[in-house]
């Protein structure tokens, strides 16, 4: 049993059983258990610091504050985990540390009950609730519930990228995303479902996935009714009603409704390219980008599919080949739930819904969805066309494409049943048709199709009305 020389000092206790806090600030209304609580929380509106450290004169509010502080300058270490030995120079450090080896979470939400083993955590998960965002961005205005997140953001501004990959010699901003950019090289992906077996590099990757298997839209718009799937994809869709492009460039102002669409925007404003490849003298934005293009000169690849024996130069081309004989399509559209194979082009299909064109045209600014469109468009101001059979084409691929006409070539083999193609857009719906599938749904009247051109073709049914 407690025992206490003051009484007020078993008064003071008896408010951590109670949670009685009878002293309020008068400037922010915070309350308080304490008088000294109360004193030492004024300073923080005073600015006020009295006690000062010898080693580096940095001041503090509390004298306790500063006790803790001056740990760092002697290297005392007093506290010691009894499970693992870590040490630690405060105490409140190592009763905190506990509970990763208790997994003791004594902090609950009050509205979907979720618990943690920090108090800041539950602060931070409280955010998703009430939708504060008090971190501001002094640059675009971009806010965000996390203070790490804002400054994960702010490298965005300053180009700043301080960890290099030791594989391929990108540059990222965060140790996070480095740890993601090398699953890439590893193929790592340690978040399995627990229904199909998919797997993902990303736990908010196996989090968007599991929607798929529920079909839980729990988020509705309140203007339209519609419903999503996830808090952010209500925010995106909440934007075409309000017409909010919160994402601005500083180079021409254009905005846009997610940062996604900026980032793209912003490269066609960068036209440096330090890095050219010494075969054919293109030039890169990134030393990385050069040695992955080098493959195309090579006659070498190394990525064989154990499925139908097609090779790649590339892994991650192997990777994206995978799923046409697993159908798997990992990347759901918030807004109509259409799913894709390819994180890239899940954001290509956002543009349709944001109505975002990043690509501008640096001769009459006319702006695009997609960086291809913006290629075949500057070639309408030059006339160019570099590629010739006995007609001209703009484009290599057009002119591979053409060339199959006479040779007879039909690269794209069916694994099922050995028909063959010309063109891979014809081999996908051929394997559709083996498994029944009707991947194509009209947003309008829910009308399917197994081709995509099917499904243009018919919405103009609903567009001239």
């Amino acid at each position: 049993m407690l025992s206490f020389a003051r009484k007020s000092g078993l008064q003071q206790h008896m408010r951590t059983h109670s949670g009685e806090k009878p002293f309020s600030c008068s400037l922010c209304d915070q309350k308080f258990s304490s008088k000294q609580n109360l004193i030492y929380h004024m300073r923080c509106h005073t600015g006020e610091n009295p006690y000062s450290c010898l080693f580096c004169n940095k001041a503090f509010p509390c004298k306790m504050s500063l006790t803790e502080h001056t740990k760092i300058h002697t290297g005392e270490t007093p506290y010691s985990c009894s499970v693992c030995g870590q040490i630690f120079a405060w105490k409140h450090a190592v009763v905190q540390h506990m509970r990763i080896h208790t997994g003791e979470k004594p902090f609950s939400c009050s509205v979907c009950e979720a618990a943690f083993a920090w108090r800041y955590a539950l602060v931070q998960h409280m955010r998703t609730h009430s939708g504060e965002k008090p971190f501001s961005c002094s640059v675009c205005e971009a806010a965000f519930g996390r203070k790490t997140s804002l400054l994960q953001h702010m490298k965005r501004h300053s180009g700043e990228k301080p960890f290099s990959c030791s594989v391929c010699g990108q540059k990222l901003s965060s140790k996070t995303g480095l740890n993601y950019h090398l699953r890439r090289h590893t193929g790592e992906k340690p978040f399995s479902c627990s229904v199909c077996e998919a797997a993902f590099a990303r736990k908010s990757g196996l989090q968007q996935h599991m929607i798929r298997h529920s079909g839980e839209k729990p988020f509705s718009c309140s203007l339209c009714g519609q419903k999503l799937s996830s808090k952010e994809g209500l925010n995106y869709h909440m934007r075409i009603h309000t017409g909010e492009k919160p994402y601005s460039c500083l180079s021409c102002n254009k905005a846009f409704h997610c940062e996604t669409n900026l980032r793209e925007h912003l490269k066609t404003h960068t036209v440096e390219t330090p890095y050219s490849c010494s075969v054919c003298g293109l030039n890169f934005r990134h030393k990385y980008a050069v040695t992955r293009h080098m493959k195309c000169h090579s006659e070498e690849k190394p990525y064989s599919c154990s499925v139908c024996t097609a090779a790649f130069k590339r892994k991650h081309d192997l990777m994206g080949h995978l799923k046409i004989h697993t159908e798997e399509r990992p990347f759901i559209c918030s807004f109509c739930s259409a799913a894709f194979k390819r994180k890239c082009t899940l954001e290509e299909h956002l543009r349709i819904h944001t109505g975002d064109k990043p690509f501008s045209c640096s001769v009459c600014g006319h702006s695009f969805s997609y960086r291809s469109h913006l290629s075949y468009h500057k070639k309408e101001h030059t006339r160019e066309k570099p590629f010739s059979c006995s007609e001209g084409f703009k484009f290599k691929s057009a002119f591979l494409h053409h060339t199959r006409i006479h040779k007879e070539e039909r690269p794209f083999s069916c694994s099922i049943c050995n028909a063959t193609f010309k063109w891979k857009h014809c081999l996908e719906p051929h394997i559709r048709s083996h498994a029944g599938k009707l991947p194509f749904s009209c947003s309008v009247c829910k009308a399917v199709f197994r081709r995509k051109q099917a499904l243009v073709k018919h919405t103009i049914i609903h567009t001239d009305k």
